[in-house]
């Protein structure tokens, strides 16, 4: 079970947490959600978000002016916090209805993970990986793929 589902996204896509975050939480039931609003400078529009935002996540503001940056904010704050178990969601995705089995088989053998769409894959992703494994569920088969960064981490993808 994921412990914590976050997404960032920029103050002028709010409307994204409604169409496709929310949908995301009924899915894989985190006990914590959070998302992480960018452009965001002024009390009164951190007035304005708490007025309207929904009571299933935790908002979190700021001014990062980039998703780096955000994404980096996100990786200090797991990491002051302590949170044993987090899952980071573009925040215009939606999560597979099988993504809580699959997350448990992964997360059996390895310790970090990313998601693509297999559809858009780059060709550079494929040449330098290889094949893993494959996992089943509900009678479909996942591909499980590996590639290495150099001196950081191994990295998977189905």
């Amino acid at each position: 079970m994921v412990d914590t589902l976050i997404t960032y996204l920029p103050y002028s896509r709010l409307y994204e947490i409604r169409k496709y975050y929310i949908e995301n939480i009924k899915r894989i039931k985190p006990l914590h959600a959070i998302v992480y609003v960018d452009d965001v400078f002024t009390e009164e529009t951190i007035s304005f978000l708490s007025s309207f935002m929904a009571k299933e996540f935790e908002v979190r503001t700021g001014f990062w002016r980039n998703r780096t940056a955000c994404f980096l904010q996100i990786l200090i704050d797991l990491k002051k916090e302590k949170i044993p178990d987090a899952l980071i969601v573009d925040s215009d995705n939606i999560l597979d209805n099988d993504f809580s089995i699959i997350d448990q088989e992964l997360l059996s053998e390895y310790d970090f993970y990313t998601v693509m769409d297999w559809e858009g894959l780059a060709r550079s992703f494929i040449k330098r990986s290889i094949k893993l494994k494959n996992i089943e569920v509900n009678g479909k088969r996942r591909e499980v793929y590996g590639y290495k960064l150099t001196g950081t981490w191994n990295g998977i993808s189905f």
